[in-house]
C-alpha cells in the first residue's frame, strides 16, 4: 500500500511540473509584480523556476539586453555579464561557460530565464519558501577570499580561506616550519582543512605535512602522480595512512571545486614523465568571481610550455612565482599568457640558490 501511495505522489508531482504552475518571486523581501503583459513565472518540466527576463532582472537591479541574431539574452550587474542562449543548457558568465540542467525558453512571445543559475552567477542567494510558493532572492554582499603566504623562508606554504568557510592549504614548508605553520593556523581559529595540496615531494614543500596532519582535521589530499625515495616522503605517506585520509593523484584538467562563483582547478602537470622532479608540481588555479590566482609550486619551463600548448586559461590577477623565482621557471612564453598584475615570490633571505634570479625578475618587470 505504501509503495502505491509513493508512486502516485511521484506521478502527481511530475504531472504538475510538466504542466507548469505559477510561483512568486521576492527580492530582498519585496515581491516582484508580474502581469500578463510582462509574463509570469512558472516551473518547467525540469522542476526549475523560469522567470520573465526584463521585469525580474530589472527588479534585481541588473541591465538586460537581447541579441536577436544569436537568440541570446544578456544580464549585466556589477561588472558581471551573463549570457543566456535560448534552448541551451548552459549560460556564459564573463566568457566562461557554466552548465545548467535546464534551458531558457520563449513562451507566448516572452523570454524566460532559469532564475537560480542566472542570479547566483550575479552573486545572489536564491532560496525557496514552500509555504508561500515563493522563490526568495537576497542580494548578498560579496564575501571575501583571503590568501595567506605564510613566511616559511626558502619554502612554500599558502593558506586560502574560501568564502564558503572552507580552507585550502598548499604545501607545508620545511620540516622546521611546523611550529610556524601550526601556530599561524591556530591563531586564525582554523581546525579543519578541506583541501590539502602537496605540489610535489621536495622537503621544502612537504617538510611539515605530517605535523599538519597530526594537528588538524584534513578531508582530502592532492598530490602528483609520482613518488619519492626520501625519508620525508615516507613519513608523509605514513602520516596520511595513519589518519586514513583520501589521497587524490591529480593532473592537468582536474576540477577540485566548481561552483557558479568559485572554482579551483588543476592545470598541471600534463605528462607522466619528466626528467626534473620540479616539473611534476601541481599547478592550481583559483577563480572567485572576476578575480583569479595561479599557484605553480616549483613547475619549470617544460610544464609551463605544456600548459600554454594545452590552451588553458592562464590569464590571472596574481601569480605565485614558480620555484622561488628560479631562472628555469617563469619563462617568457608562460608569462605572456599569465600577464599577472601581482607576483608573489616565496624565498628565504640571503639564500644559497641565488633566488630570485635576476633574469626572472627582469621577465616579470617586462610584462608590467
Amino acid at each position: 500500500m505504501k509503495r502505491k501511495i509513493i508512486c502516485f505522489l511521484l506521478i502527481f508531482i511530475f504531472t504538475l511540473t510538466s504542466i507548469g504552475y505559477a510561483v512568486n518571486i521576492s527580492i530582498d523581501g519585496n515581491k516582484v509584480g508580474f502581469t500578463s503583459q510582462s509574463g509570469v513565472p512558472f516551473v518547467d518540466s525540469n522542476s526549475r523556476t523560469q522567470v520573465p527576463l526584463r521585469v525580474t532582472m530589472e527588479s534585481f537591479g541588473a541591465t538586460v539586453g537581447w541579441n536577436n541574431n544569436t537568440r541570446t539574452a544578456t544580464v549585466e550587474k556589477d561588472n558581471i555579464k551573463v549570457e543566456v542562449p535560448i534552448d541551451q543548457s548552459y549560460i556564459i558568465k564573463n566568457g566562461q561557460k557554466i552548465k545548467n540542467d535546464t534551458a531558457a525558453t520563449i513562451k507566448g512571445g516572452k523570454t524566460y530565464l532559469p532564475i537560480r543559475v542566472v542570479l547566483e552567477s550575479l552573486g545572489a542567494s536564491v532560496g525557496w519558501d514552500g509555504t508561500t510558493q515563493t522563490v526568495t532572492v537576497t542580494k548578498e554582499p560579496i564575501e571575501e577570499i583571503k590568501i595567506h603566504f605564510i613566511d616559511v623562508g626558502q619554502a612554500d606554504c599558502i593558506l586560502i580561506e574560501l568564502p564558503n568557510n572552507e580552507e585550502i592549504l598548499i604545501d607545508a614548508g620545511n620540516k622546521d616550519d611546523s611550529y610556524t605553520i601550526i601556530n599561524y593556523l591556530n591563531n586564525l581559529g582554523i581546525d579543519h582543512i578541506e583541501y590539502f595540496v602537496l605540489t610535489h615531494f621536495h622537503e621544502d614543500h612537504i617538510g611539515s605535512a605530517s605535523a599538519v596532519l597530526n594537528a588538524f582535521y584534513v578531508d582530502k589530499i592532492y598530490t602528483p602522480q609520482t613518488i619519492a625515495d626520501t625519508d620525508i616522503y615516507e613519513n608523509t605517506m605514513d602520516a596520511i595512512e595513519d589518519e586514513n585520509i583520501e589521497i587524490i593523484r591529480a593532473e592537468g584538467g582536474m576540477s577540485i571545486i566548481d561552483t557558479v562563483n568559485l572554482a579551483f582547478e588543476v592545470l598541471g602537470p600534463n605528462s607522466i614523465y619528466y626528467s626534473e622532479a620540479n616539473e611534476y608540481s601541481l599547478v592550481t588555479k583559483l577563480t572567485y568571481g572576476d578575480t583569479s590566482f595561479l599557484f605553480t609550486g616549483d613547475a619549470e619551463s617544460v610544464s609551463e610550455l605544456e600548459m600554454v600548448r594545452g590552451n588553458y586559461d592562464l590569464d590571472v590577477d596574481l601569480l605565485k612565482v614558480g620555484h622561488h623565482g628560479g631562472e628555469t621557471s617563469s619563462s617568457q612564453i608562460f608569462l605572456n599568457e599569465v600577464t599577472p598584475e601581482y607576483a608573489i615570490i616565496s624565498v628565504g633571505a640571503f639564500n644559497n640558490y641565488g633566488h630570485p634570479h635576476e633574469k626572472t625578475l627582469n621577465r616579470l618587470n617586462a610584462i608590467g
